[in-house]
């Protein structure tokens, strides 16, 4: 039966005439189409951050920028009003721990609102995601603080040094802690473990600044060892969390 059907396909394919010149289009068809499909199109680097930047969440980023505009009209009432030094010390204690709050705010907000699986899927990079968003609130942040304290220390004659320090830390020490939130399973499922660990640092920083001893110049160099402390556990924490990204632990938890 096998040798019979044979037989029979090879009378027919001798019947059959195949023009050369269609067999060699159609096969070249063939090569072109696999060698469209093994190649791919990469966006250009300016390309994918213009996107990301266009649709990443920016509502705690006008949240911030609301934030410094009412720091800043403050900061021209105390100038008005001539606040003493020791207040307007107070005051720039007070103000970076909480601004210092957002920038890990804006990576919570991703996850809470369950956004970090939707990015993943689609064509953005959480990973990628995250960066650009530090990176703007740090900026952002870095430059109202730095302008702030250099008016403050010429203001009030108060060495930059001293005044940058009493800046930074709290700044720094704020983006710990909430980014310490972040990177537990129950910080990331809700906003009330973020919620609380600010209401906790605002709590902390305002009865900081009513211990007289606190702003003296001969304990600066503790407020020098805090900030190196601060900023070495705080990178600690963004590798951590970029290689909980990474291998999707975040995304899985959520």
């Amino acid at each position: 039966m096998d040798k019979k059907v044979k037989r029979l396909f090879e009378e027919a394919q001798q019947q059959m005439f195949i023009e050369e010149e269609r067999k060699k289009s159609g096969i070249a068809n063939v090569v072109h189409s696999a060698d469209l499909k093994q190649k791919k199109t990469w966006a250009g680097r300016w390309n994918v951050i213009w996107n990301q930047s266009r649709y990443m969440d920016k509502t705690i980023l006008w949240i911030q920028l609301w934030a410094e505009a009412m720091v800043a009209f403050l900061f021209y009432v105390f100038c008005t009003w001539e606040v003493p030094r020791q207040d307007m010390i107070a005051y720039t204690i007070v103000c970076p721990g909480m601004l210092g709050v957002l920038l890990p705010a804006a990576v919570h907000r991703s996850f809470v609102a369950n956004m970090a699986e939707l990015s993943e899927t689609c064509y953005f990079n959480t990973k990628q995601m995250v960066v650009l968003q530090m990176i703007y609130f740090g900026i952002s942040s870095l430059v109202f603080i730095t302008i702030g304290i250099f008016l403050v220390g010429v203001k009030w004659q108060i060495p930059l040094i001293q005044i940058s320090l009493y800046g930074l830390v709290p700044f720094v020490l704020s983006g710990g802690c909430c980014l310490g939130a972040l990177l537990t399973k129950k910080g990331r499922r809700n906003s009330y473990t973020f919620a609380g660990t600010t209401l906790f640092l605002g709590i902390f920083y305002m009865t900081l600044v009513s211990i007289p001893w606190i702003c003296d110049s001969t304990v600066l160099f503790l407020w020098g060892i805090f900030l190196l402390i601060g900023i070495f556990l705080f990178g600690i924490q963004l590798a951590l969390l970029f290689r909980y990204i990474d291998k999707g632990e975040i995304l899985c938890m959520n």
